[in-house]
């Protein structure tokens, strides 16, 4: 079973395996939450009270311009 540690501002701090039974305080501050969802979590992910928010995905990279075409010719 996953398991996130939130921080008081909603960030992800640890996701870990717990057995939901066995004594265990969080930090303070510091909100322990069952989660079974299919968005991934990993620490530093904000968490929205239902699933973690991956961040977005980078930019397509700019495409690449030939520089050393030959000239083109002229009539």
């Amino acid at each position: 079973m996953a398991w996130l540690l939130i921080d008081a501002d909603n960030i992800i701090v640890n996701v870990i395996e717990y057995d939901g039974v066995s004594p265990y305080t969080p930090p303070e501050g510091d909100t322990l939450v069952h989660y079974e969802g299919t968005v991934p979590a990993s620490p530093g992910y904000p968490w929205n009270g239902t699933d973690p928010v991956p961040p977005p995905s980078p930019p397509a990279p700019e495409p690449v311009v030939k520089t050393n075409a030959p000239p083109a010719v002229v009539a």
